[in-house]
């Protein structure tokens, strides 16, 4: 009723204010300035008793992979020797490989930097190349952007 629409309309201004774009959450909102990891600016932001922090400055990619059938083991192997160089590229604060599937899997890392994660991109299309024969069609599904909440 009139409690949950206050709420929303509180919850709204206060994302707008802090520059975060949209949430889909209908409870009292909390929000405190705080210094992000690499001393840039964040906002500390409570919905619903889960914390989360909006970092301006950080930058995220997401690749999704689906190989070709029988190739795992090469891939594996490709993978453990490339991974080591790609994650302690300049500015990668974390990345993950999942396997998602049979033959699906899912490179994520988080990067300081939009500038640290482009100058990165290089070294990781040059890795991608290597692999690149494993893969359906031979082509990847990638995306990236700035990182609007994160806990």
């Amino acid at each position: 009723g009139k409690m949950v629409g206050k709420h929303f309309t509180m919850l709204t201004k206060a994302l707008l204010l802090s520059g975060i774009a949209a949430a889909s959450a209908f409870a009292p909102l909390s929000m405190s300035p705080r210094a992000g990891a690499m001393g840039t600016a964040a906002k500390r932001v409570a919905v619903c008793g889960l914390s989360m922090e909006a970092t301006a400055a950080e930058h995220m990619n997401v690749v999704r992979f689906n190989l070709k059938p029988g190739v795992n083991d090469e891939w594996d192997t490709l993978w453990t020797g490339a991974f080591p160089e790609m994650t302690s590229l300049e500015g990668c604060l974390s990345a993950q490989l999942l396997r998602t599937g049979d033959t699906s899997h899912c490179f994520v890392a988080r990067w300081k930097s939009k500038e640290s994660f482009s100058a990165a991109m290089p070294t990781m299309v040059a890795n991608l190349d290597k692999m690149r024969h494993l893969l359906e069609g031979e082509s990847s599904d990638p995306v990236s952007g700035p990182i609007l909440l994160s806990k």
